[in-house]
């Protein structure tokens, strides 16, 4: 689940491909990350904030606190992937702030308007001047566009 604080600019619209979706730099939210470097992995709530150069992520790990700085030029870029939900047979999309250890990457934005979710990817790509990713099935990323 993620949790935004209401830090996006403007609205979402897609009138003649036109994105007027902007993100606001810090950005806060909550969202659940894995816990992949504990012998029982689940997920934990984690508190972030995206600044221009890096990524903090504050969690508990094995009880006790811990807050991560990832410097943002480790990230690969922002990725666009699409599942099909197996309860409902619908399309979901992701946004994703894509790093080579996926415990590190960072949900952006989850839903099931395709055209939202384009403009967000977008935005996410022009705010952190990162390029823009897609995420295979097999879970290959490969470059769509350089930002």
């Amino acid at each position: 689940m993620i949790n935004y604080k209401s830090q996006f600019l403007g609205l979402a619209s897609n009138d003649n491909h036109i994105n007027r979706v902007r993100v606001s730099l810090p950005f806060r939210m909550q969202a659940d990350l894995p816990d992949d470097l504990l012998e029982t992995p689940g997920v934990n709530r984690s508190d972030i904030r995206i600044d221009p150069d890096k990524v903090l992520i504050r969690r508990e790990m094995g009880g006790l606190p811990l807050t991560l700085s990832v410097p943002l030029g480790s990230y690969s870029g922002i990725a666009a992937k699409v599942t099909v939900n197996e309860i409902t047979d619908e399309l979901e999309y992701q946004v994703v702030l894509l790093h080579r250890d996926h415990a590190l990457s960072i949900p952006l934005l989850t839903g099931t308007d395709m055209e939202l979710t384009a403009d967000y990817w977008e935005a996410w790509s022009d705010a952190l001047a990162l390029p823009l990713l897609t995420i295979d099935s097999d879970g290959t990323s490969k470059l769509a566009r350089l930002a």
